[in-house]
């Protein structure tokens, strides 16, 4: 959990750096399309890592595949299992993105 949210903490730096320099040089246009075509990029390297996937797969079609268990198996009823601490974690979380991240975006405008 902390190595994925210290990437998309990353992604909020680099957002913050770039889209109003992007804006106040080429246009909010220019700063929408960068973001767009950022997006289309992951994407197509999304779908790439599943078509390596499976080309993978049909190259060595006897290699040991992993499995999981019914045990192992994600269930909807396994979230009454987790802790308090976990939903505090979660609802920390939810929080600061919704009131704080927003805020940090406008504050030097406030200033």
């Amino acid at each position: 959990m902390g190595v994925n949210l210290s990437i998309s903490r990353l992604g909020s730096v680099v957002n913050g750096d770039t889209v109003p320099v992007l804006t106040a040089n080429e246009g909010m246009t220019f700063a929408y399309l960068v973001g767009g075509f950022i997006c289309l990029f992951s994407l197509g390297n999304a779908i790439g890592l599943i078509t390596l996937d499976k080309w993978a797969e049909k190259k060595n079609p006897n290699a040991e595949k992993a499995t999981l268990s019914d045990e192992e198996k994600f269930k909807f009823s396994d979230l009454k299992r987790f802790r308090l601490a976990f939903w505090l974690l979660v609802g920390s979380c939810v929080v600061t993105y919704m009131s704080v991240f927003p805020y940090i975006q406008i504050v030097s405008d406030v200033l």
